[in-house]
């Protein structure tokens, strides 16, 4: 039997047991540190993977008004926001990635991956063009090539969103080298920082994207007090994934896996008792 604390405000409960089939939670990258390093939760084990969760509140704590009992929401903990009712649980664990608004000329690398599909329409929804204005094939011959004869050329390119890979030649032989420019990726930019260095582009510089709340406070508030009316409205779709059925040791730590063999990934929702 287990212990279900006395909630302060402004907490609520979902079943971390999850008991139903109803509360999927997603792995992602960072899982696999967790797995291998025990990042953030090294000192506390034993700990569940996934960061990503939707299910049905059980409980409310004091002076919680925002949320009512057998609502369904999504998010990282804190925050959470309410699903439409006539979406599944399982869509919304695929969203809670970063998204990113850059302006002037936006090169995006993997828009076919979930973040990158993400960014493309956050691109679109606060106005940067019309989204993907232009689908470079990338098995092309020249890719470079194909990209600045769309942008203008080699000095149209100011920024560049790398969501697929680890290492950032590409990226930064597009960005231009007479103008200032931005470089953001998914993973800790150091060897972006090092191409630039090589051309000499010191005017471009190169981030992380990190889903952090803290880090975005207005942006956040926002996003999240109408990501779930834009999904309902069709402005932001969900992401495309694959469901596991029940704690299969197996079947996740593959899934975790093939976040490092650099191949195309299809992400997991696990059902844990479904």
């Amino acid at each position: 039997m287990s212990l279900i604390p006395l909630l302060p405000s402004p907490y609520v409960i979902i079943p971390i047991q999850y008991q139903s089939y109803h509360d999927p939670y997603q792995v992602l990258p960072h899982d696999t540190y967790g797995r291998d390093r025990g990042l953030f939760f090294k000192a506390h084990l034993p700990c569940g993977l996934g960061t990503n969760i939707a299910g049905i509140v059980t409980r409310l704590g004091p002076g919680v008004t925002k949320y009512q009992t057998g609502q369904h929401i999504f998010g990282q903990g804190s925050p959470v926001a309410p699903i439409p009712d006539s979406t599944g649980l399982q869509e919304f664990a695929t969203l809670l990635t970063s998204d990113s608004a850059l302006q002037q000329t936006l090169v995006v690398i993997g828009a076919g991956s979930n973040v990158g599909r993400l960014t493309v329409q956050m691109a679109n929804f606060v106005g940067l063009g019309k989204g993907a204005t232009h689908v470079v094939d990338r098995y092309s011959d020249d890719i470079a090539r194909d990209i600045y004869a769309v942008t203008d050329g080699p000095g149209s390119v100011t920024n560049v969103m790398d969501c697929v890979n680890w290492t950032f030649e590409f990226a930064a032989q597009l960005v231009s080298s007479s103008r200032p420019g931005k470089i953001m990726t998914l993973h800790q930019p150091p060897t972006a920082l090092a191409e630039l260095e090589r051309p000499g582009k010191k005017d471009v510089k190169a981030g992380i994207v990190l889903g952090i709340r803290e880090y975005f406070a207005e942006l956040a508030e926002m996003f999240w007090g109408n990501i779930g009316e834009w999904v309902a409205q069709g402005k932001v779709m969900p992401g495309k994934f694959r469901v596991i059925e029940r704690l299969d040791e197996q079947k996740i730590n593959e899934a975790l896996d093939s976040y490092q063999d650099g191949k195309p990934v299809l992400q997991a929702i696990v059902h844990p008792n479904a």
